[in-house]
């Protein structure tokens, strides 16, 4: 007791010294319904269980004086329901699924007992939701593991699939009329939205990790506050009473790739560079059984890819000579040092008249090339960590703490250089973009007596992301621009 006071107190005072926002939602879902007796008439006083399948762990709770019962905190799962009442025939109802944030309506006519008798019942999903207005939509595990996902991204696609949701023109969820800022996500129940970026969230977690999701599209109750729009609610995965795991990697590269349309018709027979691997593994299981449990993911990424331009534009060789040779004194003295020696090509551009090697018609020489199929190298990685712990105090008292870290690293060679193209003597200018991002949760559920419950959530939500272009101790004369607007426009740039 001293140690789970402990644990709540300091990680209450880190959450709050932080000033992260907190919202109060929740992940876990709700099994309600009402017993009546063959006549149809209520049931009181029924002791209705609950058990996980996964972990053995149970509630328990009894009816009303209308017959009716609630559990309303029930971490998502499969589970077994046990009712039993006077003299009626004991049921257990097996196959019952509680996913992310879903209200599971369960009414059952009970039968009088004959002897020792025990009614094994196998419940179906129901067809219609009675239990709740919310209009929405289920992801379950068997959807994610079975959907074609290229990038191994859950919100890529299936957000889709729920009714009137579109993507905004940020490529982001967006449902009845609103903007994707108007869409709320929620990872374990706690806040990961991306305060910095409009409609988008903070972590996406690995694959491997996500058990399922919903998309709340209509007006949902009061504990989603934030979310005008739609609420996307994800539950990832915890550990049980038997260890499980996996592993697995993802190839994606050039030669298994068509060519692009553009990269086709400027007469490039090549395919631009492109090499990801993504591999990664999961484990979980108990700490303790029945009592603690545990579970782990990690997903690496390594992506090497060239960003090609359909153009490139530079000098001509005989071009820039005619500059260097009749530009006024500010010309001169530019192109005189090393840091403007731009890069060069005679090769024309494909389909511009006028460029490459040879004469206009006013007789001076064409003063731009193309460099055909230059390709920007831009190499990314990202380490992505989930890790879950759940412990049960008892059956009225249970503490979930989960964790997710991202690191992730982008480096565009050329990024820094206008048009992505070398600049003085095929130098670059790096852009480094570094996104180190975090997600933690820590959650209690209480029960105080059959007909009060309370949940605790504590989270922190960060996002940290700099990107840095080039050295400023390398970069030290200024880039001129070249709009060349005498000949169509076919600009390009002198300098670092």
């Amino acid at each position: 007791m001293k140690l789970r006071t402990f644990v709540v107190l300091a990680a209450a005072l880190l959450i709050l010294a932080s000033g992260g926002a907190v919202w109060s939602q929740t992940v876990q879902g709700v099994i309600t319904g009402t017993i009546t007796d063959p006549t149809g008439a209520v049931v009181p006083n029924a002791t209705v269980t609950i058990t996980n399948v996964g972990t053995n762990i149970s509630q328990s709770t009894t009816t009303g004086g209308d017959g009716s019962y609630r559990f309303p905190l029930v971490p998502p799962g499969t589970y077994v329901v046990e009712i039993k009442a006077g003299s009626f025939a004991t049921v257990r109802i097996s196959g019952i699924v509680v996913e992310a944030s879903q209200v599971i309506p369960l009414n059952h006519q009970l039968e009088l007992a004959k002897a020792q008798q025990v009614i094994e019942v196998t419940e179906q999903a129901p067809l219609v939701q009675t239990a709740t207005s919310d209009l929405g939509m289920q992801i379950d595990s068997a959807t994610i593991n079975n959907a074609g996902l290229v990038d191994r991204d859950v919100f890529d696609v299936l957000p889709f699939a729920a009714p009137s949701v579109a993507p905004s023109l940020t490529g982001m969820a967006a449902s009845g009329g609103a903007r994707s800022s108007g869409t709320s996500y929620m990872l374990n129940g706690a806040d990961d939205n991306n305060n910095f970026s409009e409609g988008t969230l903070n972590i996406n977690p690995p694959l491997e990790s996500v058990e399922d999701f919903s998309l709340i599209t209509n007006s949902m109750s009061a504990q989603y506050g934030r979310g005008g729009g739609a609420v996307v609610s994800a539950n990832q995965k915890s550990g049980s009473n038997k260890f499980h795991g996996s592993l697995y990697e993802q190839n994606r590269n050039a030669s298994l790739n068509a060519n692009d349309f553009f990269f086709n018709k400027n007469g490039n027979t090549g395919r631009p560079k492109y090499i990801k691997n993504q591999f990664g593994g999961s484990v979980g299981g108990p700490i303790k059984k029945d009592k603690s449990f545990f579970f782990f993911t990690y997903d690496r990424l390594k992506l090497t890819q060239g960003s090609t331009n359909a153009q490139t534009f530079v000098p001509t060789t005989a071009g820039l000579a005619y500059v260097q040779a009749h530009g006024g004194a500010l010309a001169q003295q530019i192109l005189s040092t090393p840091d403007y020696a731009p890069a060069i090509s005679d090769a024309a551009c494909s389909g511009i008249p006028g460029t490459g090697a040879g004469l206009q018609a006013n007789g001076l020489p064409n003063s731009v090339g193309c460099l055909g199929s230059f390709s920007d190298p831009i190499t990314t990685t990202h380490d992505q960590y989930y890790g879950r712990v759940d412990h049960n105090f008892s059956s009225n008292d249970r503490l979930s703490f989960s964790a997710n870290l991202l690191r992730y690293k982008q480096v565009d060679k050329f990024g820094g250089n206008r048009f992505s193209a070398p600049s003085a003597n095929n130098a670059n200018i790096p852009v480094n973009t570094t996104i180190n991002s975090h997600n933690l949760s820590l959650i209690e559920t209480h029960t105080f007596t059959p007909r009060l419950f309370n949940e605790l959530t504590l989270s922190h939500n960060r996002f940290f992301n700099p990107a840095i272009e080039g050295d400023p101790s390398k970069q030290t004369a200024p880039e001129i621009y070249i709009d060349n607007q005498s000949e169509v426009c076919l600009n390009y740039t002198f300098g670092p």
